[in-house]
């Protein structure tokens, strides 16, 4: 800039600038004023706002200090130190220099002014994580000034002090305020979702879409809504909107994948699941979810390496390791099941199928004397787990330890008086005992038993652990 120009030119000249947003050039002018005339608090505010502008919040920090040095109640300029310093993390010395712009503002006594302070301070506690102070400092502001993004922030406020009732009812009145604001409704639909209440939350949904068919998070929400509600076609259509909105969202494609197996496509499920991986490597929910889909294709190799990789990035992932020892179970893969189950029953130790799991490796691999106890523990946490009795029972038996194996088929017979399975397993250790007529009745019982349908006694041993796939949300 040549020295030649006047103080006051290089002033209209930075101020056509910065009007233009073109802050590199305005930044210039200033800098040169501020050169001149060392002691021009606003010439130090207006660099520092053009620093800011240029992201260079540290240089911003140092300008705007400047003007408060040289005019200590310069409101806007604590303001804007205030923004600068929260971009730069600095939460709590910025909620003090707003504080202080507040209180040196002379129109503060305005309640529509002061509304804007009390808002502006009420996003710098939400940022620190004070919701309470934050929710306390919106309300008063949408009291001073009724406004719906106002409210949308009290909304969120609300949620996170568990206020859903007053959440629901911010959203309400910024929609009441503002019917064409998108996010006013998206922020209802949300709340809606979240307390799980899917199908009232389609319409608020529908209607940002409405507004914003580009509101990529509308979509989302709005394709889970659906799903939940076994829409899984709708469902999956919204969710692919949303994924064609924003391609790099992982969670997204994740949705996608759990909506694609909801319809039996698991093929297309493992490869949104993949995106969703390629996006976020480490992503351990969607190797899980790809070792289910394999399980449903009957790819147990497949399936297994999925779920070794979910633990590989979740080691304490209950629901991985659980399927994992199932599926070394159904492979006959003892001692690897074994191994398994030690670990679920390490993370869960209530889980009764960590324990009968382990038991039924260890009678599988006749190491008899430590599957009783296993099978034992899993009885006392679910006395109604007929399998467990059963094939306790069945341990027993193979010890030649007759009266306790009979034992534990009464248990499981009273629990599943119907069961052909459990009369004719019976009927072999009645075998075993040399009691041919007690062999003969259980046999002639079990016949007629299996012409009564679905055996209570069998879904048991295969019950899965955990291995539904949910949506993120």
């Amino acid at each position: 800039m040549r020295s030649w120009l006047g103080t006051k030119f290089l002033s209209m000249r930075g101020d056509h600038f910065l009007r233009r947003k073109n802050y590199e050039a305005a930044l210039t002018c200033y800098q040169e004023i501020a050169v001149r005339q060392p002691d021009n608090a606003f010439v130090f505010y207006k660099t520092g706002y053009c620093l800011a502008a240029l992201d260079r919040y540290q240089d911003a920090v140092a300008a705007y200090d400047r003007a408060l040095q040289i005019r200590p109640d310069y409101y806007a300029a604590h303001a804007n130190l205030s923004k600068a310093l929260e971009k730069l993390g600095q939460t709590r010395a910025a909620s003090e220099y707003m504080q202080r712009a507040f209180r040196n503002d002379p129109s503060r006594n305005d309640p529509k002014r002061a509304a804007v302070w009390h808002h502006r301070l009420g996003l710098i506690q939400s940022n620190q994580g004070d919701w309470a102070s934050a929710a306390e400092l919106l309300r008063t502001a949408a009291e001073e000034k009724p406004d719906a993004t106002t409210y949308c922030n009290l909304a969120i406020a609300l949620w996170h002090i568990d206020d859903k009732a007053g959440c629901l009812d911010a959203y309400a009145k910024a929609t009441s305020l503002d019917p064409s604001d998108a996010e006013g409704h998206y922020g209802l639909g949300w709340a809606l979702y979240n307390l799980g209440r899917y199908e009232d939350a389609v319409a608020p949904l529908q209607k940002a879409i409405q507004l914003d068919r580009t509101h990529a998070d509308a979509h989302y929400h709005l394709g889970a809504a659906l799903s939940y509600q076994g829409l899984h076609r709708e469902g999956l259509e919204a969710l692919r909107r949303a994924a064609t909105l924003r391609p790099d969202h992982a969670d997204t494609h994740y949705a996608v994948g759990v909506a694609l197996a909801a319809k039996g496509d698991y093929d297309g499920a493992i490869a949104a699941y993949k995106e969703a991986i390629r996006l976020r490597p480490g992503f351990a929910d969607a190797y899980y979810n790809i070792g289910v889909a394999h399980s449903e294709l009957g790819q147990s190799e497949k399936e297994i390496e999925a779920y070794r990789a979910a633990i590989q990035f979740n080691e304490k992932d209950v629901k991985a390791w659980g399927n994992l020892a199932l599926t070394y179970s159904g492979k006959q893969m003892h001692k690897e099941a074994l191994e398994a189950y030690a670990q679920l029953r390490e993370l869960q130790p209530e889980n009764e199928m960590g324990y009968y799991g382990a038991a039924s490796s260890l009678a599988f691999l006749d190491r008899y004397e430590e599957a009783v106890p296993n099978y034992k523990r899993a009885i006392e946490i679910d006395p109604t787990f007929i399998a467990a009795h059963e094939y306790l029972g069945y341990t027993y038996s193979l010890m030649g330890r007759f009266s306790e194996a009979l034992a534990c088929y009464e248990s499981a017979m009273k629990l599943a008086p119907g069961s052909a399975q459990l009369h004719s397993e019976l009927a072999e250790i009645y075998e075993r005992m040399g009691d041919k007529a007690g062999t003969d009745r259980l046999r002639s019982q079990a016949e007629e038993l299996k012409q009564n349908g679905t055996d209570p006694a069998i879904p048991n041993p295969k019950r899965s652990i955990f291995r539904e796939a949910e949506v993120g949300v």
